[in-house]
């Protein structure tokens, strides 16, 4: 399991950065470490993953392949949510500050789960 905690003060300005840099290290970590196989999608845009056909067809791909990749990102839900459904396409699990105690229950399911 992979958790990257990361403090976002300016919502609109550093949001997107941060969530390529966890799907960056989320895919790679799946690639080298898991059983991951990834087939493109001939996506020619990164937008197109907000498109519900398109993520999950990207998540299909990487959900339940360990090592299981979990974001909190310190910024209010309400200013970040609508980057969600992109983000989860390549990241297992996103929560934001208000979701912290879900947070935690999502890594003690997962520990129970992989019996880890």
């Amino acid at each position: 399991m992979y958790l990257e905690v990361k403090r976002i003060r300016r919502v609109a300005d550093d949001i997107q950065k941060r969530l390529y840099e966890l799907a960056e290290a989320s895919l790679e970590m799946k690639l080298l470490y898991g059983g991951a196989t990834m087939t493109g999608l001939g996506i020619d845009d990164n937008r197109k993953t907000r498109d519900p056909g398109v993520a999950k067809a990207l998540r299909d791909q990487i959900e339940g392949v360990r090592p299981i990749v979990i974001g909190l990102f310190l910024c209010p839900r309400d200013e970040a949510e609508r980057y969600r459904t992109g983000a989860e396409a390549l990241i297992d699990r996103i929560f934001f500050q208000e979701e912290i105690d879900d947070c935690i229950r999502f890594i003690s399911s997962t520990i129970e789960e992989y019996d880890s």
